[in-house]
């Protein structure tokens, strides 16, 4: 039996803050997991601005009243590939796209809007199609006020690999970095506590 002394409550025994279990590194390492995700999601914002500033990798160019050639590959037939203009309000409707039996592959509106200007030089996708077979493609363009070009499906600057995916890296990096430190932190606090009751008890203090 624990006999209280007059005027209240025992004096708990002192409890070193080494003998708690889990161990103190856990808040530690629980707080570099969020510094590290903010960090992460900083670079990921940062190499997505720098792949969105850069201009695409074109396939081919057709310059005013002009005609290029553009091979699609096995993968890439089916995917949308963007065409792009090197002047504001450029009219895509100029343009055609003929596949390797010289059928007309339809223009459609660009699915994702995208503009580079780096220095001098300006972007914009004006426009997309679909090349349903692989081989040589023909892009001509009857317009005398830009040049238009077409980049490889699905990889267009700035679209899914760069500020898609820099937001991403913002948003989920982050995200990640928090929950997973908020666990560890919050974990390690309700542990030790959990422990330190158990020590008092079996050192003949009761828990309140």
């Amino acid at each position: 039996m624990v006999h209280h002394p007059a005027g209240g409550r025992p004096t708990p025994p002192r409890i070193d803050p080494s003998e708690l279990r889990p161990g103190r590194a856990r808040y530690w390492i629980g707080g570099a997991a969020i510094a590290l995700g903010g960090i992460a999601g900083l670079v990921g914002l940062v190499i997505g601005v720098v792949i969105a500033a850069r201009p695409p990798d074109f396939a081919g160019r057709a310059g005013p009243g002009e005609s290029t050639s553009f091979e699609v590959g096995p993968e890439q037939a089916g995917s949308s590939w963007p065409l792009y203009a090197d002047a504001p309000g450029a009219d895509p409707a100029s343009c055609s796209v003929v596949d390797p039996e010289g059928v007309d592959v339809p223009l459609a509106p660009s699915a994702v809007s995208h503009s580079v200007q780096n220095g001098e030089q300006y972007w914009e996708s004006v426009a997309a199609f679909t090349p349903p077979d692989a081989g040589a493609y023909t892009l001509g363009c009857s317009d005398e006020a830009a040049t238009y070009a077409v980049t490889t499906g699905g990889g267009a600057a700035g679209t899914g690999p760069g500020v898609l995916g820099g937001l991403g890296a913002v948003l989920l990096l982050p995200v990640a970095g928090l929950a997973v430190g908020l666990f560890l932190i919050i974990t390690a606090r309700t542990g030790r506590s959990r422990h330190r009751r158990r020590l008092l008890a079996e050192r003949g203090h009761p828990p309140y």
